[in-house]
């Protein structure tokens, strides 16, 4: 099953993902459907404060109830510069925190070439 859905670059829109993930409890196992709630809330959230303000793009693809496939992708306006989303070495009070757990949570993860499309995996 493929999932897709747009976002308005708000403080709210991590919220909204989360909530909208929640419609594939009936295709994932509970803790699968919890993993994927907090991968996409920070990859939103993340997309939030860092991304270039355009429109959130989600989608997740169901490969099985243990297994899916997602990413999350800020659409650029013309001229803006792509910063690479990575685990900052030192977080704080100022965050760092998301990636980290998108790290420890799923199964690969990462950021296609001179994009904002970051990927993952959880289970498989």
């Amino acid at each position: 099953m493929r999932f897709v859905f747009d976002l308005v670059p708000s403080t709210a829109a991590p919220s909204q993902a989360r909530t909208l993930a929640r419609g594939l409890a009936g295709d994932l196992r509970p803790e699968m459907l919890a993993d994927l709630r907090v991968v996409v809330s920070e990859l939103v959230a993340n997309a939030v404060k860092y991304g270039p303000g355009g429109a959130i793009q989600v989608e997740l693809d169901v490969v099985s109830a243990g297994h899916v496939r997602g990413s999350v992708t800020e659409r650029l306006d013309d001229g803006h510069r792509v910063t690479k989303p990575h685990i900052v070495d030192a977080p704080g009070a100022q965050g760092g925190y998301g990636l980290r757990l998108v790290d420890g949570l799923a199964t690969d993860w990462g950021v296609e070439e001179n994009s904002t499309v970051v990927w993952f995996e959880l289970g498989g």
